[in-house]
């Protein structure tokens, strides 16, 4: 530690310079090979050791102390060093434990058992540390192998004794829903570094962090006055106890038909609810095949087989609660003489729906098709009439009209839904000679 000191250092000459780096070089070796014996501790003050032997400007520049420094790569890693805190091993003088998250998931951690630091050396690590980051830290609890960051942000900070918790045992705490991703940070919010192995709780004191610094001081500081080098940061809360239940039924993302053959469907509950995956159905199985297009199930791909029958498909969804209720997410239906669609979804207070004519192709007895592909003049049969609902997801029509259709020309209709509760609504279309088709609606006001 003393060694480490500016004043030591300047007042050495090369030839004592180039006997501290071969020690140095020896100490390191010994440390990869007995990794854990040595605390953080001990690489942080060699690494910064290193570099400022390496740095410091020399009026002599002697060749053996050049060679010695640009041929050993020894000392480019060592000077390099981001600090990795070393997991601890049961031999390190701990003991195996089971600790439980706050959903009762089961994590591997280590209660300590040996020698833990004596008083000069608590104050000495303490007292590095604050002069190491200049006094802009705050020292908030003594140097102990008892527990580290993981233990003391997931668990330690909530009450509980000290434990040490190696990774990935602190993923489990988000894993199982303990804790969610939030975008807007409070006090006391867990705070996972990326792209290094570290864990932190948020302070009352706005943009700063408390983390126990592996078995070295417990600090309050800024996110990046720490030794360890981020890629990012996410952070965790608890979740709200409203959404610690089942999930509801789903809202309808997509719902639409791509072609004769296939249907796409999209749906998805509020993220609070923690769904991990969706089930879907048809009222014919056999004749509609359902393909999930991703891991939850959340998308899907509907294929009808050769003779359909038309049906409603539904869709659940699930979490660590178990399943919620069905939700009706629209209607498999075959070719059609017409479509349904509407010009706005969601919609706040003017529902613009159009009914258009498909065309039609009949064969001639020569075989040939009676539509002309250049003028896409579609041959139509008696004007349909339409039977058009509006229907709340409990069942209660809260529209109803019958229009007529109008040869090749589509039909517009305009439905106020201003005084309409915000919701999802079906849009019901039927003819006398086919199924209905739907629409799911979303009023927003």
């Amino acid at each position: 530690m003393l060694l480490a000191q500016d004043a030591i250092i300047d007042k050495m000459d090369e030839a004592n310079l180039i006997d501290l780096l071969k020690e140095i070089r020896k100490k390191y070796y010994l440390k990869l090979g007995n990794s854990t014996e040595y605390c953080v501790k001990d690489y942080f003050v060699l690494s910064d050791l290193v570099n400022k032997i390496t740095k410091k400007p020399l009026e002599k520049k002697l060749d053996e102390l050049n060679l010695f420094l640009s041929a050993d790569t020894v000392f480019q890693s060592i000077a390099s060093i981001k600090p990795q805190f070393l997991a601890i091993s049961e031999t390190s003088g701990y003991s195996q434990i089971t600790i439980y998250t706050p959903k009762g998931t089961s994590v591997s951690a280590l209660k300590f058992v040996g020698t833990d630091y004596n008083s000069s050396e608590k104050n000495e690590l303490k007292n590095y540390w604050l002069n190491y980051y200049n006094n802009r830290i705050t020292f908030k609890g003594e140097a102990t192998y008892a527990y580290n960051c993981h233990a003391y942000a997931w668990y330690c900070s909530e009450g509980h004794s000290y434990v040490w918790i190696n990774t990935p045992g602190d993923d489990t705490f988000w894993n199982d829903g303990s804790y969610v991703l939030t975008n807007t940070p409070d006090e006391n919010c867990k705070v996972s570094y990326l792209g290094c192995d570290h864990s932190a709780i948020t302070s009352s004191r706005n943009g700063y962090f408390i983390s126990k610094w592996a078995d070295l001081p417990l600090f309050e500081h800024l996110p990046e006055d720490c030794p360890f080098a981020y890629t990012g940061l996410r952070y965790y809360t608890y979740p709200d106890p409203t959404y610690n239940t089942v999930p509801p039924k789903p809202s309808v993302e997509t719902f639409r038909k791509d072609n004769d053959q296939s249907f796409t469907a999209v749906v998805s509950c509020d993220s609070r609810y923690n769904v991990d995956q969706y089930e879907w159905k048809s009222d014919y199985p056999s004749d509609w095949s359902i393909v999930a297009q991703n891991a939850s199930k959340s998308s899907v791909k509907v294929y009808r087989s050769s003779s359909p029958r038309s049906c409603n498909l539904s869709a659940r969804a699930h979490n660590s609660y178990g399943w919620g209720e069905w939700q009706v997410i629209g209607w498999l239906y075959a070719s059609s003489t017409y479509s349904l669609s509407v010009l706005q979804n969601p919609v706040s207070s003017t529902l613009q729906v159009q009914i258009a004519p498909n065309a039609e192709t009949q064969t001639l007895q020569d075989g040939a098709f009676a539509m002309e592909v250049t003028k896409q003049r579609p041959i139509l049969s008696k004007p349909s009439t339409y039977s058009i609902g509006l229907y709340s997801s409990t069942g209660t029509c809260v529209y109803q009209n019958t229009v007529k259709g109008q040869g090749e020309s589509a039909v517009n209709l305009n439905i106020d839904v201003s005084s309409l509760l915000n919701g999802i609504y079906i849009l019901h279309v039927k003819t006398a000679d086919e199924d209905a088709q739907t629409l799911n609606i979303v009023v927003k006001h």
